[in-house]
């Protein structure tokens, strides 16, 4: 999977991932953390700054509430992950900050029906292609050509 990122991304960009994918990111890595920001290399601050997005996008749609662990998820910003907006305050991020801090009242003060939760830790995951969905794709192309086509055979339109 690195070498088809490294690929169509770039060194550089596959260096990210691998970095983004290994950075301890919990209410309890987060103190230690915000410590050590001052002694990142820019690659690595760069990784934490995508991290703050990507917590941003995660509770700016209340995605977090339709998981099964929705409120295990509003606990976690009580308990420690409301200082990512520290974090992005010290990395020079004031607006970042100011958006995941009201995107995490907005969390906790949302209220979403029960019966819209998964029976998942994630609010949606995204299933492998199918061989079969291709081929229902391509069916559905073929059909839809023969009726174009008879359509104009028989003096119809289509």
């Amino acid at each position: 999977m690195r070498a088809q990122i490294q690929r169509v991304l770039g060194t550089e960009a596959e260096a990210l991932v691998a970095r983004y994918t290994t950075l301890e990111w919990n209410v309890r890595t987060l103190p230690a953390l915000r410590a050590s920001l001052p002694a990142l290399s820019p690659a690595d601050r760069d990784v934490v700054l995508m991290r703050l997005a990507n917590e941003l996008d995660d509770h700016l749609d209340l995605a977090v509430l339709y998981c099964a662990n929705a409120e295990d998820r509003r606990r976690n910003i009580g308990a420690g992950l409301r200082l990512v907006v520290e974090i992005a305050k010290d990395l020079g991020f004031p607006e970042l900050a100011s958006s995941l801090d009201r995107t995490f009242d907005a969390t906790l003060t949302a209220q979403i029906p029960s019966a819209l939760r998964t029976n998942h830790p994630v609010s949606f995951s995204v299933a492998p292609p199918s061989p079969w969905r291709r081929r229902s794709a391509r069916l559905r192309q073929i059909v839809a050509g023969l009726r174009r086509r008879s359509g104009r055979l028989f003096g119809r339109s289509a």
